[in-house]
């Protein structure tokens, strides 16, 4: 046989083999772009559900922070008002002069918490628990000499006074007799 080069044509299983090969070469390339445009479709319905989550769950944390802090300022809001309202009723007092007297109702509670009222020669001062901590608050007085009855606990020698809101009367009777500003809380046992 020496050095002759055998032709396809011999060997006709090795053809059809090829053929076959080729054919199924073919549908399986046909089959890819298919294949291929799935796995697409998947990646981006994934990358897009992704992204949503993050974009819901950001607006999400969003408003809830901007809720609480709304929460702190509608708290800071009433504990102001109430705090302003005593402040209020003792520069009345004071301004009113001599013989001047005045009832003041004041809230039991604010949003559902007892305060309490530091009163100084200057200051009133107001303590409250709210849902995110103690709060404090110093709103200022007319200067005078105070004096403190009933309900009303003296501090520092009776240079301050602390009125506690759940203790006796929701009432406070301030009365100016020319020399000093007397502040009496009815309801307590004396």
């Amino acid at each position: 046989m020496g050095n002759q080069l055998v032709s396809r044509s011999e060997f006709p299983i090795e053809r059809r083999f090829v053929q076959w090969a080729h054919c199924c070469l073919l549908q399986q390339l046909r089959r890819v772009p298919r294949l291929l445009l799935r796995g697409q479709v998947a990646t981006e319905l994934m990358l897009y559900s992704g992204v949503f989550l993050i974009i819901v769950i950001s607006v999400a944390s969003v408003l809830y922070l901007l809720q609480g802090s709304d929460i702190n300022s509608l708290e800071y809001s009433i504990v102001k008002e109430t705090a302003e309202s005593f402040s209020d009723s003792i520069n009345l007092a004071v301004r009113g002069g001599n013989t001047f007297s005045y009832y003041y109702n004041f809230p039991r509670t604010v949003l559902g918490g007892g305060y309490s009222i530091i009163f100084t020669k200057s200051s009133a001062i107001v303590h409250w628990e709210g849902s995110k901590g103690n709060l404090s608050y110093s709103y200022p007085v007319a200067p005078a000499n105070f004096t403190f009855s009933g309900c009303i606990t003296s501090l520092q020698s009776g240079s301050a006074g602390q009125l506690d809101s759940k203790k006796g009367q929701n009432l406070l009777i301030i009365t100016n007799n020319g020399n000093e500003i007397k502040l009496m809380q009815p309801g307590c046992n004396e």
